[in-house]
């Protein structure tokens, strides 16, 4: 489960990873920083997340009233991205923000292995129990 938490994550920021790289070779580690795509990275896989934790409502033994907040805050924090994202389009940004983008977004890819991997459980957990 861990693996296929791991794939799915790879397969998510392998374009960015070949973007990082391309930045690498052109020798631009300023636009490494100032670039914008990281923060759409993180709206594609909290907006992911919660697709899935919405998938595995209405299961029994489930606490309905916590998994709707718990899947209203991944939408949330999903909407919040987009609009950094859009921000960082339209007008830059100074650096402190910048720094932000890229904390968020390590942060985004720690959070969704391990959600990623706790949903995957969770589904096979119902899967048996059916």
């Amino acid at each position: 489960m861990v693996s296929r938490a791991i794939n799915e994550v790879l397969f998510i920021i392998a374009p960015f990873i070949v973007l990082f790289i391309i930045r690498l070779a052109d020798d631009s580690i300023e636009q490494l920083i100032y670039m914008s795509d990281p923060a759409i990275a993180s709206c594609i896989m909290w907006g992911q997340l919660a697709a899935r934790f919405e998938a595995l409502k209405g299961h029994k033994d489930e606490n309905s009233d916590n998994f709707n907040l718990f899947t209203n805050t991944l939408r949330l924090i999903s909407l919040l991205s987009v609009i950094l994202y859009a921000v960082l389009v339209m007008k830059p940004l100074g650096i402190g923000w910048q720094w932000f983008k890229n904390l968020f977004f390590l942060f985004t890819l720690a959070s969704f292995v391990f959600l990623s991997h706790m949903s995957f459980r969770l589904e096979s957990e119902i899967n048996t129990n059916e």
